[in-house]
């Protein structure tokens, strides 16, 4: 029994893998032109927009509700660093 090389239709390599890689090369070409268009047709609309004043409100409340939750740990920080055989 011997073994015959298979036949690659004259290819040097196996088509399943041409069109593997052609596959790949088009799905690349496809997200070079979708970057492309996202860099040079920008949408204005997309970003940052203006917060309303009670958003903006909200928002201070709860900054505030933080920085006192922070303050309040780090007293309880430092009170137990003075403190270290309390219980508090």
């Amino acid at each position: 029994m011997t073994i015959e090389k298979r036949d690659n239709m004259g290819y040097a390599i196996h088509p399943a893998l041409i069109v593997l890689l052609i596959i790949l090369g088009a799905g690349l070409v496809v997200t070079a032109i979708a970057g492309m268009v996202r860099v040079y047709f920008k949408d204005d609309s997309e970003g940052i927009k203006p917060i309303s004043g009670e958003q903006f409100d909200y928002m201070k409340q709860v900054r505030e509700r933080n920085l006192q939750g922070l303050y309040e740990e780090g007293r309880r920080h430092a009170y137990r660093a003075r403190h270290p055989d309390s219980k508090r």
